[in-house]
C-alpha cells in the first residue's frame, strides 16, 4: 500500500485481498472434513464459512469502491455545469460591456437577447455543481459581481475559496 491511500489503491487493495481470500476459501474446500455425524458442524466448516463471507465481503466493498471512482472520474471527464453556466454568462457581459455603444447592430440585440436568457437560467434553473471548482465559481461570481446581501459573509466566503481551489 502507498502512503498516501486514495480510492483507486483501495480498490486495487480491496481486489487483491478478495483474491487471497478466494485461494484461501478454495484451499480450505479442498481439505478433508472429519465429521461424527450428519449435520455436524465443526471448526473447520464454522472457519469455511467465515472464510466466505470475507471473501464475499472484500468483493462487494471492491465493487462499491469501483463504481464510486468511476462515478467521481465520469464527473472529473465532464464539465461543471455551473462552471459553464457563469462562464458563459461572463463571455456575454464582457462582449456587451466591450461593444454595448451600438444598441441598434443585430450583433448587439442577439448577445443581449442570450445574456438575458443566461441571467433567467442563473436565477431560476441553476444546474447544482458537480465539482468543488463549481461551489467556488458561484462564491466566486457572488463576490466578484458584488451581489452578496449581507456584507458580514463575504469575510466567511473569501476563506473558503483557497481551500475549494486548491490552495489550502
Amino acid at each position: 500500500m502507498s502512503a498516501a491511500l486514495d480510492l483507486d489503491d483501495l480498490e486495487s487493495d480491496l481486489w487483491n485481498l478478495y483474491h487471497q481470500l478466494d485461494a484461501v476459501v478454495e484451499i480450505m474446500q479442498g481439505l478433508h472434513h472429519e465429521r461424527s455425524g450428519p449435520g455436524d458442524l465443526t471448526e473447520q466448516d464454522r472457519t469455511d464459512a467465515m472464510a466466505w463471507i470475507a471473501r464475499d465481503l472484500a468483493e462487494k466493498l471492491a465493487k462499491a469502491v469501483g463504481n464510486r471512482t468511476s462515478a467521481m472520474a465520469k464527473r472529473r471527464a465532464e464539465p461543471d455545469p455551473l462552471v459553464a453556466l457563469l462562464a458563459e454568462y461572463r463571455a456575454q457581459a464582457t462582449w456587451l460591456n466591450a461593444n454595448g455603444n451600438d444598441e441598434e447592430s443585430a450583433e448587439f440585440k442577439v448577445t443581449d437577447a442570450a445574456i438575458k436568457a443566461t441571467m433567467d437560467r442563473m436565477k431560476c434553473a441553476a444546474p447544482a455543481p458537480t465539482t468543488l471548482a463549481g461551489v467556488a465559481a458561484a462564491i466566486r461570481y457572488a463576490l466578484d459581481e458584488d451581489c452578496l446581501i449581507d456584507r458580514t459573509a463575504e469575510g466567511p466566503l473569501k476563506a473558503c475559496l483557497p481551500f475549494l481551489e486548491g490552495g489550502a
